[in-house]
């Protein structure tokens, strides 16, 4: 379902008053607060990470804080599939939805629309891989993708060439996200 919904996003570091601006703007304008932040999703995370307290959360409705422990995998394509649920949501109530936070990676999944195949871990070829070196990781990368190449920081970490390859041997659980639709937000 394609609507043509505002979006208000603000975008900034750690104490830079992004909290009291959204509850200031969500209240004037009759809009809930979508977090995002990467590290407010931790129910555990309450020092450091600029959480916003539960008395401020009753005065406007927030979503995607304290939504998993910190042993529990939580990706980007998940916080994009929640935050587009969450907008959608709060826009059919009539309401306005302001996506605030610090992690640029979730906003950009949001207004730039990225296409995130949700695919899950491979623990059994985590490890296999995990006893590879560097270079048999990039050879292998090199075979399964010889036409996609990495920027130098992604080709030199095991971590990232590890979990590209084992995306090769998924197939996605979820690729109803389209990289060619343009935003669907007026921000």
């Amino acid at each position: 379902m394609k609507l043509d919904q505002s979006l208000i996003t603000i975008l900034g570091p750690t104490a830079t008053g992004k909290s009291q601006l959204s509850l200031d703007l969500a209240q004037l304008l009759g809009g809930e607060i979508i977090s995002a932040d990467s590290r407010q999703i931790y129910i555990e995370f309450t020092v450091g990470s600029g959480k916003i307290s539960h008395q401020e959360m009753q005065k406007v409705p927030h979503h995607l804080i304290d939504i998993v422990h910190i042993w529990e995998d939580f990706n980007v394509a998940e916080f994009q599939m929640m935050a587009k649920e969450a907008i959608q949501d709060i826009s059919l109530r009539g309401l306005v939805p302001l996506l605030v936070g610090g992690t640029g990676l979730y906003i950009d999944s949001i207004i730039q629309n990225y296409h995130i195949p949700l695919y899950h871990p491979n623990p059994d070829l985590r490890n296999r891989l995990q006893q590879m070196s560097l270079e048999d990781l990039q050879t292998l990368y090199t075979k399964l993708y010889s036409t996609i190449t990495l920027n130098n920081s992604d080709w030199h970490n095991p971590i990232r060439l590890i979990r590209a390859i084992e995306k090769s041997y998924h197939i996605p659980i979820s690729s109803d996200i389209h990289s060619s639709e343009p935003s669907q937000y007026n921000n």
